[in-house]
């Protein structure tokens, strides 16, 4: 494939008069490339026709909109069908459209702060897709030299998103990031340098008296013995020895105080983060047996009378060796959550390290034992799926909708709220009802309310709020004139129904559902 034509032709203006084109998301050739688009939203894991995808999209870049928002997905779609080739001619398009067309490109409307939160998402989901789609494809060696020339472009990427912090600053709008992408990008680097050949084909101008190695003149023996004993001998045996002492530290931790939260977090970074790639799978099944002693430790935890100190700290003794078994973690935090909210700590620190296991490796949930039991149940996924959908900061409403007020008082509610007094949290956020400043002020007070009850196990009480929020959205139109917190109050009382789904008609999730997939397509959140 002629990668260099497909990026000369998706970069050309459109025309002279509309070099960046128009918007072609309400136009009639669109909806064929939404259709693939949306099959990455939808549960039923329906096949993606990536050619038509990577056609589609050339098509509309390259004679309809100079769309970022197309550029992520014709990426996304050459990385499918010409590996890391592929994704860096697709990079180059996405970074070329910005550099080429920079006040003009879309997404794009006539309200600067929603081009500014919309141009925003895409980015971040440049970070997100491309992290998705590469965890199951790792770099091999043979990509080596394409994989520093993506670094080298995701760099140039990251200097184009620092001259544009003063405007995003200017809405409010927080910076959008592709850090975690160029940092796994890095670890292909170092996994795969480039030869010092490549590094001389690439710069002719290195001679050869620049690549010699150094001489003993050049860097002392002396230097050398002293690097040899800077880790003691029981590291250097073994490359997993270091990770080997932190879970010995971790358990010790623990032992000494239970509560800890440190002991769980080195734990996990010890025997997750030392993992690069995942197990071996075949048609969705791993090599690795579910044990006897998994089936019995579940039987266990399942028993009404197991839920108490002595359960969690065998089930953490377990861990060692089960780490890729999801359903123990969830069985962890649930169990802790039901002892006490001296673990709540713990269950912060499990739930961060899950969520940045699940950024490296997205399809985990969805891969089983050798005999086809699940990594994750139903239960487990839904919980983990709630997990990865939420943002770090509990509360994120769009700036544009809330003053300082709101802001402050939402934080303090929060912090009533982990300190286990969710009433009186309730209870500040409601007398601000008596001072709002508008309707929406009232609406995102309420939205507030109803996630910290979801957040503290009050299911019922949250889904009371969302349906009435959710009703109310929809006799308003809330979706027309800000679908973005439209998209908010869906997706939180999504959570809420899987929380608890028999409390909810099948109507209702069905169409909570449809308007998620919708606004995800639109927005590509």
């Amino acid at each position: 494939m002629d990668f260099e034509k497909i990026i000369n032709t998706c970069l050309k203006p459109i025309s002279k008069d509309s070099p960046a084109g128009n918007d072609c998301k309400n136009m009639d050739i669109y909806p064929p490339f939404q259709t693939e688009i949306s099959k990455i939203f939808n549960p039923s894991r329906e096949k993606i026709n990536w050619e038509k995808m990577r056609d589609e999209a050339i098509s509309l870049l390259s004679t309809t909109s100079k769309d970022i928002e197309i550029a992520l997905y014709l990426t996304i779609a050459l990385f499918r069908l010409n590996g890391y080739n592929g994704y860096l001619a697709g990079l180059r398009i996405f970074v070329g459209i910005i550099e080429a067309f920079p006040e003009t490109y879309f997404p794009r409307s006539n309200n600067e702060k929603t081009t500014a939160k919309s141009r925003r998402i895409v980015i971040n989901n440049l970070n997100k897709r491309s992290l998705q789609y590469m965890a199951p494809n790792p770099a091999k060696s043979e990509d080596t030299q394409t994989i520093h020339q993506i670094w080298e472009q995701l760099k140039k990427f990251q200097e184009i998103i620092k001259k544009l912090e003063e405007m995003f600053n200017t809405f409010s709008v927080s910076l959008p990031t592709i850090d975690e992408l160029v940092n796994r990008i890095e670890e292909f680097k170092t996994d795969f340098p480039m030869k010092v050949t490549e590094e001389k084909d690439k710069n002719p101008e290195i001679e050869n008296h620049d690549i010699q190695p150094p001489t003993k003149e050049a860097v002392p023996q002396k230097e050398y013995k002293s690097e040899s004993k800077s880790l003691p001998p029981q590291m250097k045996a073994s490359p997993n020895a270091f990770d080997k002492v932190l879970v010995s530290t971790a358990n010790a931790l623990r032992l000494e105080n239970p509560f800890n939260p440190v002991s769980y977090r080195i734990k996990r970074m010890a025997l997750w983060d030392s993992k690069k790639e995942l197990p071996p799978v075949n048609e969705g099944k791993t090599l690795m047996p579910f044990t006897q002693s998994m089936k019995n430790l579940q039987k266990t935890w399942q028993k009404p009378e197991s839920a108490n100190s002595n359960m969690i700290e065998e089930m953490e003794k377990q861990f060692d060796n089960m780490l890729w078994w999801l359903d123990l973690q969830y069985a962890i935090v649930k169990m802790m959550t039901q002892v006490g909210p001296e673990y709540k700590p713990a269950v912060r620190a499990i739930t961060h390290e899950l969520k940045y296991l699940l950024k490296r490796f997205p399809d985990l949930p969805i891969i089983a034992f050798n005999k086809g039991e699940a990594f994750a149940n139903p239960k487990t996924r839904i919980w983990l799926e709630t997990l990865t959908t939420e943002s770090e900061s509990t509360f994120d409403f769009p700036s544009y909708l809330i003053d300082e007020k709101l802001k402050d008082d939402i934080n303090e509610a929060e912090t009533l709220a982990r300190d286990d007094k969710l009433t009186e949290a309730l209870t500040f956020i409601q007398e601000g009802f008596r001072t709002a400043v508008g309707v929406k002020d009232i609406f995102c007070r309420k939205l507030a309310a109803a996630r910290l009850c979801l957040e503290n196990q009050r299911v019922n009480e949250s889904q009371i709020i969302f349906d009435y929020l959710f009703q109310q959205s929809k006799a308003f139109h809330l979706s027309q004139w800000d679908p973005l917190l439209f998209l908010e109050l869906c997706q939180w009382y999504d959570k809420a129904i899987k929380s608890n789904p028999e409390k909810i008609s099948i109507e209702r999730k069905n169409e909570i559902d449809s308007e998620i997939l919708k606004l995800n397509v639109s927005y590509n959140i």
